[in-house]
């Protein structure tokens, strides 16, 4: 970093977790925020090939193409492989087509999980996303897993009660099948409590260690576990990005309005609300031990908004224990580290990439500075702060338009 005439540069900053499907104008939010590079774990490779085809202004995108998952799914247009051939044919079709990482989801079997992992290791292709019920996180990193999502599959390697959670999940599974939906929300409820309740800092610092063995990167999306649980009763419902959100979107955000949010009961609330107490003890833990964290969000779900929410991850980040700098890194050099571009990536040097940040505050005396932004330097263009604001101004015109 250095400084000249009172302004900081950085290098641009990169999200990590996105899901911004059908919205692309949000691309300007990005960038007006300052966020010059993402990795959208379920980007659409077609219009990302579109778009940059026709030199349209967003940041560098980084698309996996598709989510893996099993049958048992709550995502419409995930790929679901039937057998380990599928798989590996899934794996290689997505490769071809110019997906950054294949994405994996909950409901994989051990078996087609193991085969995503050979074909990705055999094409030299990262994969990344959730930890499958049918594995431990400690096996999903031995396998080469590149990073983990939200925590998940963490939180239950740090208690002392997997078994008992792994059954419990099971039983979600069965009840919701059964559309008997109170007694899967019970059970979602009582898995979410065992995290909290039987958080254990020895099966924390074990599971660290491995993911620091293995080089396997964490994205804690601490600003998504905190606003998700914490939305009840219209906490969010005032924000002031909120009007760069088309109303359909707000409406999905609504616990009051969506489904199942809706049918939750208090105790749901308030486990949710622990389970960020207990994200915040494993982040500073695996960072501890040597964990390289990506800053993410998952914006475009639960009033975490695109390009803002990276501002207020990497606030958390330094709240759990990151200096300024280590939060930093999270959004420069680990993202380039993480997809192999340190020589081209994540610092200013003489021959790298021109993607900068001017800020008019120094973040490394205090993270919040992150959201100074005078200007970027995008692609080797500069676009200044008026700039900028019109692309605001744009995108707030566009939602009010907006009826995706």
């Amino acid at each position: 970093m250095e400084k000249e005439n009172t302004l900081f540069l950085v290098f641009g900053i990169c999200i990590h977790y996105t899901d911004v499907r059908g919205y692309e104008y949000f691309n300007a939010l990005f960038l007006a925020n300052g966020v010059l590079g993402v990795r959208d774990l379920w980007g659409n490779l077609a219009v990302r090939d579109s778009l940059e085809s026709v030199g349209y202004l967003m940041p560098r995108k980084y698309v996996s193409g598709a989510i893996m998952d099993g049958p048992f799914t709550l995502l419409q247009g995930t790929l679901q492989p039937k057998s380990t051939a599928e798989a590996t044919q899934m794996v290689d079709s997505l490769y071809k087509k110019g997906a950054d990482f294949i994405k994996v989801y909950d409901d994989l079997s051990k078996d087609i999980y193991d085969a995503i992992a050979t074909k990705c290791k055999q094409l030299g292709m990262p994969f990344v996303g959730h930890v499958p019920m049918s594995i431990s996180a400690e096996y999903a990193s031995e396998m080469g897993r590149k990073s983990m999502e939200h925590l998940n599959g963490i939180w239950r390697s740090c208690t002392n009660k997997q078994e008992a959670i792994d059954s419990l999940q099971q039983l979600f599974k069965e009840n919701f099948l059964s559309n008997n939906l109170p007694a899967a929300v019970n059970s979602f409820t009582t898995i979410n409590g065992m995290y909290s309740e039987f958080y254990n800092e020895a099966a924390a610092n074990e599971i660290a260690n491995t993911l620091s063995k293995n080089g396997t990167y964490v994205t804690p999306t601490l600003v998504l576990i905190d606003k998700h649980w914490r939305r009840k009763g219209g906490t969010f419902l005032e924000q002031k990005a909120n009007k760069y959100i088309p109303e359909n979107l707000l409406t999905q955000w609504n616990p009051e309005l969506s489904f199942p949010e809706k049918m939750f009961p208090p105790a749901t609330w308030e486990a949710g609300q622990e389970l960020l107490k207990t994200s915040s003890k494993i982040t500073k833990i695996i960072s501890e031990n040597g964990v390289k964290l990506l800053a993410g969000s998952d914006c475009g779900v639960s009033y975490v908004t695109p390009g803002f929410s990276l501002h207020e991850e990497l606030n958390m980040l330094v709240k759990e224990g990151l200096s300024n700098g280590e939060a930093l890194q999270t959004a420069t050099i680990n993202p380039a580290y993480f997809f192999g571009l340190a020589d081209s990536l994540g610092t200013i040097a003489e021959s790298k990439y021109a993607e900068l940040v001017i800020l008019e505050n120094n973040p490394l005396d205090d993270i919040s500075n992150t959201t100074s932004v005078d200007a970027i330097i995008k692609s080797g263009k500069l676009y200044n702060r008026a700039q900028l604001d019109s692309l605001l101004s744009q995108s707030a015109e566009l939602a009010g338009k907006s009826e995706l």
